[in-house]
């Protein structure tokens, strides 16, 4: 019964408005107790969640499951938009989150600004071999896994000579998002 009121609580805690920050903090410290996590985990990899994407991106937040993102990523039987959230701080190294809007002045003298997206980080608390993951992930049958790991081959510019003869290959897929990204990397 706690998982499955957890796992509405994590849903629903971004559309409540009116919690101040004491009952947000009061509410995740309910919410991210080691066991409610690991549940909720197992949940996720269960396939027992309707929007697991929406979940594993809350869950994200806290350090308590990066211990759990390597089997999320190498578990084939989840959507691959799940591996491929769970792939993403593995290969950059630290994981970024939407952290409510900040406003920015575009013009002061006549009082205009605009509401953008506030944008948190923090490092990934595991360590992993990236080289073994980016060869994987470049090798996945799945597209978008493909593209996640050519996209952070490009953001992290990492040296990527021991992948150039896979990435050789991308250069002529079907996929234009893969096949820009393949090239990108490949020039000179």
């Amino acid at each position: 019964l706690i998982d499955g009121v957890a796992s509405y609580l994590f849903e629903e805690t971004g559309r409540f408005g009116r919690m101040e920050h004491q009952e947000i903090n009061a509410l995740n410290g309910f919410l991210f107790t080691p066991d409610i996590v690991e549940t909720l985990i197992s949940r996720l990899t269960a396939g027992l969640e309707s929007r697991p994407e929406n979940l594993l991106k809350r869950l994200l937040v806290h350090a308590e499951t990066d211990r759990f993102l390597p089997d999320i990523w190498s578990n084939t039987s989840l959507r691959p938009s799940v591996r491929s959230i769970a792939l993403q701080p593995l290969l950059n190294g630290n994981i970024k989150w939407q952290d409510g809007y900040k406003f920015e002045w575009i013009d002061k003298l006549f009082n205009e600004k605009r509401r953008v997206p506030q944008i948190v980080s923090r490092p990934l608390s595991i360590s992993v071999d990236v080289h073994q993951l980016y060869a994987e992930a470049l090798k996945d049958k799945s597209p978008l896994i493909v593209k996640t790991a050519l996209q952070s081959l490009i953001t992290t510019r990492t040296d990527i000579a021991d992948f150039r003869p896979v990435i050789e290959r991308l250069k002529a897929s079907k996929r234009p998002a893969i096949r820009e990204r393949a090239e990108f990397l490949l020039r000179d």
